[in-house]
Protein backbone atom coordinates (compact mmCIF):
# COMPACT_ATOMS: atom_id res chain seq x y z
CA UNK A 1 0.00 0.00 0.00
CA UNK A 2 1.44 3.37 -1.04
CA UNK A 3 1.72 6.13 1.54
CA UNK A 4 -0.52 9.09 0.86
CA UNK A 5 1.67 12.11 -0.05
CA UNK A 6 0.18 14.23 2.74
CA UNK A 7 1.59 11.70 5.23
CA UNK A 8 5.23 12.04 4.18
CA UNK A 9 7.81 14.82 4.53
CA UNK A 10 7.78 16.11 0.97
CA UNK A 11 4.01 15.75 0.61
CA UNK A 12 3.28 17.74 3.77
CA UNK A 13 5.76 20.48 2.84
CA UNK A 14 4.42 20.89 -0.69
CA UNK A 15 0.78 20.75 0.44
CA UNK A 16 1.04 23.59 2.96
CA UNK A 17 3.33 25.64 0.68
CA UNK A 18 0.88 25.43 -2.25
CA UNK A 19 -1.83 26.71 0.10
CA UNK A 20 0.53 29.59 0.84
CA UNK A 21 0.96 30.23 -2.90
CA UNK A 22 -2.81 30.52 -3.39
CA UNK A 23 -3.23 32.84 -0.39
CA UNK A 24 -0.27 35.02 -1.40
CA UNK A 25 -1.45 35.36 -5.01
CA UNK A 26 -4.80 36.58 -3.73
CA UNK A 27 -3.44 38.94 -1.05
CA UNK A 28 -0.59 40.42 -3.08
CA UNK A 29 -2.91 41.12 -6.02
CA UNK A 30 -5.51 42.61 -3.71
CA UNK A 31 -3.15 44.85 -1.72
CA UNK A 32 -1.10 46.10 -4.67
CA UNK A 33 -4.28 46.94 -6.60
CA UNK A 34 -5.99 48.51 -3.60
CA UNK A 35 -2.78 50.33 -2.64
CA UNK A 36 -2.78 52.01 -6.06
CA UNK A 37 -6.53 52.63 -6.34
CA UNK A 38 -6.93 53.41 -2.63
CA UNK A 39 -3.97 55.81 -2.71
CA UNK A 40 -1.93 54.13 0.05
CA UNK A 41 1.84 53.67 -0.01
CA UNK A 42 1.66 51.53 3.14
CA UNK A 43 -0.83 49.06 1.67
CA UNK A 44 1.09 48.94 -1.62
CA UNK A 45 4.30 48.16 0.34
CA UNK A 46 2.43 45.47 2.24
CA UNK A 47 1.33 43.99 -1.09
CA UNK A 48 4.93 43.83 -2.28
CA UNK A 49 5.76 42.03 0.97
CA UNK A 50 3.08 39.45 0.16
CA UNK A 51 4.54 39.16 -3.33
CA UNK A 52 7.93 38.33 -1.78
CA UNK A 53 6.13 35.59 0.20
CA UNK A 54 5.05 34.17 -3.15
CA UNK A 55 8.64 34.18 -4.41
CA UNK A 56 9.92 32.31 -1.35
CA UNK A 57 7.03 29.83 -1.59
CA UNK A 58 8.26 28.80 -5.04
CA UNK A 59 11.87 28.73 -3.81
CA UNK A 60 10.89 26.19 -1.15
CA UNK A 61 8.82 24.15 -3.62
CA UNK A 62 11.73 23.88 -6.04
CA UNK A 63 14.35 23.35 -3.34
CA UNK A 64 12.67 20.43 -1.54
CA UNK A 65 13.20 18.13 -4.53
CA UNK A 66 16.94 18.85 -4.34
CA UNK A 67 17.60 18.58 -0.60
CA UNK A 68 15.50 15.39 -0.34
CA UNK A 69 17.73 13.50 -2.81
CA UNK A 70 19.36 10.40 -1.37
CA UNK A 71 23.11 10.35 -0.62
CA UNK A 72 25.34 9.44 -3.57
CA UNK A 73 29.06 8.92 -4.20
CA UNK A 74 29.71 12.65 -4.62
CA UNK A 75 27.47 13.61 -1.68
CA UNK A 76 27.82 10.81 0.90
CA UNK A 77 26.07 12.85 3.59
CA UNK A 78 23.13 13.71 1.35
CA UNK A 79 21.97 17.11 0.12
CA UNK A 80 20.51 18.48 3.36
CA UNK A 81 22.57 21.69 3.29
CA UNK A 82 20.51 22.81 0.30
CA UNK A 83 17.64 23.38 2.74
CA UNK A 84 19.82 25.77 4.72
CA UNK A 85 20.79 27.49 1.48
CA UNK A 86 17.09 27.93 0.60
CA UNK A 87 16.49 29.31 4.10
CA UNK A 88 19.34 31.78 3.54
CA UNK A 89 17.80 32.92 0.23
CA UNK A 90 14.44 33.53 1.95
CA UNK A 91 16.15 35.66 4.59
CA UNK A 92 18.18 37.68 2.07
CA UNK A 93 15.08 38.33 -0.09
CA UNK A 94 13.19 39.55 2.96
CA UNK A 95 16.04 41.80 4.09
CA UNK A 96 16.48 43.62 0.77
CA UNK A 97 12.74 44.00 0.19
CA UNK A 98 12.52 45.65 3.62
CA UNK A 99 15.34 48.04 2.74
CA UNK A 100 13.71 48.95 -0.58
CA UNK A 101 10.28 49.59 0.96
CA UNK A 102 11.79 51.71 3.75
CA UNK A 103 13.87 53.73 1.28
CA UNK A 104 10.85 54.53 -0.91
CA UNK A 105 8.76 55.57 2.09
CA UNK A 106 11.51 57.82 3.49
CA UNK A 107 11.96 59.49 0.09
CA UNK A 108 8.20 60.12 -0.01
CA UNK A 109 8.33 61.66 3.47
CA UNK A 110 11.31 63.81 2.51
CA UNK A 111 9.56 65.08 -0.64
CA UNK A 112 6.36 65.67 1.36
CA UNK A 113 4.47 63.73 -1.30
CA UNK A 114 1.70 62.80 1.12
CA UNK A 115 -1.20 60.62 0.07
CA UNK A 116 -4.72 60.38 1.46
CA UNK A 117 -5.80 56.72 1.58
CA UNK A 118 -9.37 55.50 1.22
CA UNK A 119 -11.29 52.97 3.34
CA UNK A 120 -10.82 50.19 0.81
CA UNK A 121 -7.10 50.27 1.68
CA UNK A 122 -7.92 49.78 5.37
CA UNK A 123 -10.07 46.69 4.74
CA UNK A 124 -7.49 45.11 2.43
CA UNK A 125 -4.80 45.40 5.12
CA UNK A 126 -7.17 44.10 7.82
CA UNK A 127 -8.08 41.08 5.70
CA UNK A 128 -4.37 40.38 5.20
CA UNK A 129 -3.75 40.20 8.97
CA UNK A 130 -6.42 37.52 9.39
CA UNK A 131 -5.36 35.37 6.42
CA UNK A 132 -1.60 35.57 7.03
CA UNK A 133 -1.80 34.82 10.75
CA UNK A 134 -3.84 31.68 9.99
CA UNK A 135 -1.35 30.70 7.28
CA UNK A 136 1.58 31.26 9.66
CA UNK A 137 0.09 28.98 12.32
CA UNK A 138 -0.78 26.21 9.84
CA UNK A 139 2.66 26.36 8.19
CA UNK A 140 4.57 26.40 11.50
CA UNK A 141 2.67 23.32 12.73
CA UNK A 142 3.85 21.40 9.66
CA UNK A 143 7.40 22.85 9.89
CA UNK A 144 7.76 21.62 13.48
CA UNK A 145 6.26 18.23 12.64
CA UNK A 146 8.68 17.55 9.78
CA UNK A 147 11.53 19.63 11.32
CA UNK A 148 12.14 21.80 8.26
CA UNK A 149 14.12 25.02 8.75
CA UNK A 150 13.18 26.27 5.27
CA UNK A 151 9.47 25.80 5.92
CA UNK A 152 9.81 27.43 9.35
CA UNK A 153 11.52 30.42 7.69
CA UNK A 154 8.69 30.62 5.19
CA UNK A 155 6.18 30.47 8.05
CA UNK A 156 7.91 33.44 9.70
CA UNK A 157 7.71 35.24 6.37
CA UNK A 158 3.93 34.80 6.59
CA UNK A 159 3.94 36.02 10.21
CA UNK A 160 5.91 39.18 9.36
CA UNK A 161 3.37 39.90 6.65
CA UNK A 162 0.60 39.65 9.25
CA UNK A 163 2.46 41.74 11.83
CA UNK A 164 3.51 44.37 9.30
CA UNK A 165 -0.13 44.84 8.29
CA UNK A 166 -1.00 46.01 11.83
CA UNK A 167 0.81 49.39 11.60
CA UNK A 168 -0.53 49.65 8.05
CA UNK A 169 -4.11 49.35 9.32
CA UNK A 170 -3.44 51.94 12.04
CA UNK A 171 -1.63 54.35 9.70
CA UNK A 172 -4.28 54.13 6.98
CA UNK A 173 -7.07 54.62 9.51
CA UNK A 174 -5.42 57.75 10.97
CA UNK A 175 -4.65 59.15 7.51
CA UNK A 176 -8.32 58.71 6.49
CA UNK A 177 -9.77 60.22 9.66
CA UNK A 178 -7.18 63.02 9.74
CA UNK A 179 -6.64 64.10 6.09
CA UNK A 180 -3.96 66.56 7.17
CA UNK A 181 -1.92 63.68 8.52
CA UNK A 182 -1.27 62.00 5.18
CA UNK A 183 2.38 61.47 6.17
CA UNK A 184 1.22 58.78 8.61
CA UNK A 185 0.71 56.42 5.66
CA UNK A 186 4.39 56.65 4.73
CA UNK A 187 5.42 56.25 8.37
CA UNK A 188 3.37 53.04 8.34
CA UNK A 189 5.37 51.87 5.32
CA UNK A 190 8.63 52.61 7.17
CA UNK A 191 7.43 50.53 10.14
CA UNK A 192 6.57 47.70 7.74
CA UNK A 193 10.11 47.84 6.36
CA UNK A 194 11.60 47.56 9.87
CA UNK A 195 9.53 44.41 10.52
CA UNK A 196 10.71 42.89 7.25
CA UNK A 197 14.40 43.77 7.78
CA UNK A 198 14.35 42.31 11.29
CA UNK A 199 12.68 39.09 10.11
CA UNK A 200 15.17 38.73 7.26
CA UNK A 201 18.16 39.24 9.59
CA UNK A 202 16.82 36.67 12.06
CA UNK A 203 16.26 34.08 9.33
CA UNK A 204 19.73 34.63 7.84
CA UNK A 205 21.47 33.88 11.16
CA UNK A 206 20.30 30.24 11.32
CA UNK A 207 21.77 28.91 8.04
CA UNK A 208 24.94 30.99 8.50
CA UNK A 209 25.53 29.20 11.81
CA UNK A 210 25.16 25.88 10.02
CA UNK A 211 27.54 26.84 7.20
CA UNK A 212 30.28 27.80 9.66
CA UNK A 213 29.95 24.44 11.38
CA UNK A 214 27.68 25.03 14.37
CA UNK A 215 27.24 22.01 16.60
CA UNK A 216 24.32 20.84 18.71
CA UNK A 217 23.21 22.54 21.90
CA UNK A 218 24.68 21.45 25.23
CA UNK A 219 21.57 19.50 26.23
CA UNK A 220 21.89 17.27 23.16
CA UNK A 221 25.62 16.78 23.74
CA UNK A 222 25.05 15.72 27.33
CA UNK A 223 22.37 13.31 26.15
CA UNK A 224 24.87 11.79 23.71
CA UNK A 225 27.36 11.27 26.53
CA UNK A 226 24.74 9.74 28.83
CA UNK A 227 23.60 7.25 26.20
CA UNK A 228 27.18 6.24 25.34
CA UNK A 229 28.06 5.73 29.01
CA UNK A 230 24.96 3.56 29.49
CA UNK A 231 26.33 0.92 27.09
CA UNK A 232 27.97 -2.04 28.84
CA UNK A 233 31.73 -1.96 28.53
CA UNK A 234 32.11 1.82 28.19
CA UNK A 235 34.21 3.14 31.08
CA UNK A 236 34.25 6.79 29.98
CA UNK A 237 33.67 9.07 26.97
CA UNK A 238 35.13 12.34 25.73
CA UNK A 239 36.12 14.43 22.68
CA UNK A 240 32.54 14.65 21.41
CA UNK A 241 32.05 16.75 18.27
CA UNK A 242 28.75 17.38 16.52
CA UNK A 243 27.74 19.16 13.34
CA UNK A 244 24.36 20.10 11.91
CA UNK A 245 23.94 19.23 8.23
CA UNK A 246 20.59 20.49 6.96
CA UNK A 247 17.97 18.70 9.05
CA UNK A 248 20.46 16.00 10.12
CA UNK A 249 23.12 15.76 12.82
CA UNK A 250 26.55 14.12 12.50
CA UNK A 251 28.82 13.29 15.42
CA UNK A 252 32.07 11.65 16.41
CA UNK A 253 32.92 10.46 19.90
CA UNK A 254 35.81 8.77 21.73
CA UNK A 255 34.90 6.00 24.20
CA UNK A 256 37.30 4.45 26.70
CA UNK A 257 37.16 0.68 27.30
CA UNK A 258 39.08 -1.96 29.20
CA UNK A 259 42.56 -2.09 27.59
CA UNK A 260 42.75 -5.87 28.08
CA UNK A 261 39.78 -6.85 25.89
CA UNK A 262 40.20 -8.01 22.30
CA UNK A 263 39.93 -5.78 19.24
CA UNK A 264 36.73 -7.66 18.34
CA UNK A 265 35.18 -6.93 21.75
CA UNK A 266 36.13 -3.25 21.50
CA UNK A 267 34.63 -3.06 18.03
CA UNK A 268 31.39 -4.68 19.22
CA UNK A 269 31.11 -2.14 22.03
CA UNK A 270 31.61 0.75 19.60
CA UNK A 271 28.93 -0.66 17.27
CA UNK A 272 26.50 -0.96 20.17
CA UNK A 273 27.21 2.66 21.16
CA UNK A 274 26.56 3.80 17.59
CA UNK A 275 23.32 1.82 17.36
CA UNK A 276 21.99 3.25 20.64
CA UNK A 277 22.91 6.82 19.76
CA UNK A 278 21.27 6.74 16.31
CA UNK A 279 18.18 5.08 17.77
CA UNK A 280 17.69 7.46 20.69
CA UNK A 281 18.87 10.86 19.36
CA UNK A 282 16.46 12.62 17.02
CA UNK A 283 17.97 13.58 13.64
CA UNK A 284 21.32 11.85 14.34
CA UNK A 285 22.05 9.99 11.10
CA UNK A 286 25.66 8.97 11.62
CA UNK A 287 28.26 8.85 14.39
CA UNK A 288 31.89 7.76 14.31
CA UNK A 289 32.93 6.04 17.54
CA UNK A 290 36.65 5.90 18.33
CA UNK A 291 38.06 3.35 20.78
CA UNK A 292 40.68 4.25 23.42
CA UNK A 293 42.13 2.21 26.32
CA UNK A 294 40.86 3.23 29.74
CA UNK A 295 43.62 4.00 32.21
CA UNK A 296 43.03 4.88 35.88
Amino acid sequence: MHEHPINNYKGQLKHITWIGVIVNVFLSSLKITVGILGNSHAVFADGVHSLSDLATDFTVLVGVDVWMKKPDEEHPYGHGLIENFITLIVGIVLFFIGVLIGYRAIISLKDMAYHHPEWVAFWAAFLSIVFKEILYRKTMIVAKRIKSSALAANAWHHRTDALSSIPVVIAVCIAIVKPGWGFIDDIGAVIVSVFIIYAGSSIIKGPLDVFIGRGCEEKTKQNLYDIALSVKGVRSAHKLRTRIMGTHVLADLHILVDPNISVKQGHDISEEVKKELVKKIDDLVDVIVHIEPYED
